[in-house]
């Protein structure tokens, strides 16, 4: 009698050490390991370094968007150094003018912060880091295919949440230029709702496609 009910428990644990399997604990380590190479990050569209022009107060139009207090901003927090310089214009009588300006450059925290360590300006944009992303639950997946002739993939429905949010990401001023930063860390929400793809390989289950937000 112990032998025979010793076979569904060993079939039950194999099924939940099979890593191949459609499982709850397959998914949410599928997902933590994509979370573990994409941290929350924004975009910064700007090359560093970058040498601004001083807005003038006193003057309605600029040379610039007035970058200043956001870069500023950055600078407070410890991701760029500002340098007081000069740059020179064409003036609308094509005689070149020296204006005041400030050059803003990353500092050894800001290299720290962004996405790719080995950031140069050949590879585009460079990206602050402020969060990382934290699997709360698998709420709901959609039984994968087992048919040959097509690639077994799941719709996996889970919540998550940040964790680790840097000090400069609760600034007003930066939350008012990333849309993201706004809704993830100024929001009232802790718990976050999406959707993605899970696909089966040979080395088990991955995170194939994002499907946004719920």
């Amino acid at each position: 009698m112990k032998k025979i009910l010793l076979i569904p428990c060993i079939l039950w644990l194999n099924a939940c050490s099979d890593p191949n399997a459609a499982t709850e604990d397959n998914f949410k380590a599928a997902i933590e390991n994509d979370f573990s190479e994409n941290k929350a990050c924004i975009k910064i569209n700007t090359d560093f370094p970058e040498t601004v022009i001083k807005p003038d107060p006193n003057k309605r139009n600029s040379f610039t968007t007035d970058k200043t207090p956001l870069f500023n901003e950055f600078v407070k927090y410890g991701l760029l150094n500002a340098e007081q310089t000069e740059m020179k214009k064409s003036s609308f009588f094509g005689k070149p003018v020296t204006y005041p300006a400030i050059r803003y450059s990353l500092t050894v925290q800001g290299k720290e912060s962004m996405k790719d360590a080995n950031y140069n300006k050949d590879k585009g944009y460079p990206e602050f880091c402020y969060a990382k992303f934290e699997v709360i639950d698998i709420e709901n997946f959609t039984l994968p295919n087992d048919s040959e002739k097509q690639i077994s993939s799941s719709l996996v429905d889970y919540s998550f949440k940040l964790s680790d949010i840097e000090e400069w990401a609760n600034s007003e001023i930066i939350a008012s230029n990333f849309r993201e930063i706004k809704l993830f860390v100024h929001s009232k929400k802790e718990i976050f709702n999406a959707s993605l793809t899970v696909q089966l390989t040979n080395n088990g289950w991955i995170v194939s496609g994002h499907n946004g937000m719920r």
